[in-house]
């Protein structure tokens, strides 16, 4: 199982966002059809996935943008989100913020002085394997933003493909975990 980096279709919420995007990418891994979970259960999965290393980074970037009055997920008690996330609108989990929900989608993102972002997990199967897909994509709110965006862009195109191959691992050493069957 290797993630792979794939289009973000026009049919998926992500894909009907406004055409004046500055960043857009997704990326996707395959597990047998068996492992099959929705859209809520794999943002739980996501979550469970995130390694050692990027939270770290994620804690880093806390620090610093708070000094500079950006948005951060600082007194957020992300373990009780967590636990009571069923994909609602209104509901979050940290800066994830549910904006959208189709049966094989669910859209969380977060709008900010620098930029909006949006994170789409997107579930699809045939007979044989199932798909799990996260698609990005993010407008830049002036020079802010793109001065943002430049050093997490490259970490973003190693953080997203590290945390796929996790959430495959996970899901498959773990497949009755509750929270995945949401």
């Amino acid at each position: 199982m290797k993630p792979y980096e794939c289009a973000i279709s026009a049919n998926e919420l992500i894909g009907q966002l406004p055409e004046d995007l500055h960043y857009a990418d997704a990326f996707a891994i395959k597990v047998p059809a068996e492992y099959r979970i929705g859209p809520v259960g794999m943002m739980c999965l996501f979550f469970d996935s995130i390694p050692a290393w990027t939270k770290a980074l994620l804690a880093i970037r806390e620090t610093l943008v708070g000094w500079i009055g950006l948005k951060t997920a600082t007194g957020i008690d992300m373990a009780k989100e967590l636990e009571e996330f069923q994909g609602q609108e209104g509901q979050a989990i940290g800066l994830f913020h549910v904006m959208g929900r189709g049966e094989e989608e669910l859209m969380v993102g977060e709008s900010d002085k620098h930029l909006d972002f949006w994170l789409s997990f997107i579930a699809s199967d045939d007979r044989e394997c199932f798909e799990m897909k996260l698609a990005t994509a993010v407008v830049f709110n002036g020079w802010l933003g793109k001065l943002y965006f430049a050093p997490v862009k490259p970490l973003h195109r190693l953080i997203v493909p590290a945390v796929l191959k996790r959430m495959a691992r996970n899901l498959m050493e773990d497949y009755q975990n509750p929270a995945y069957q949401r």
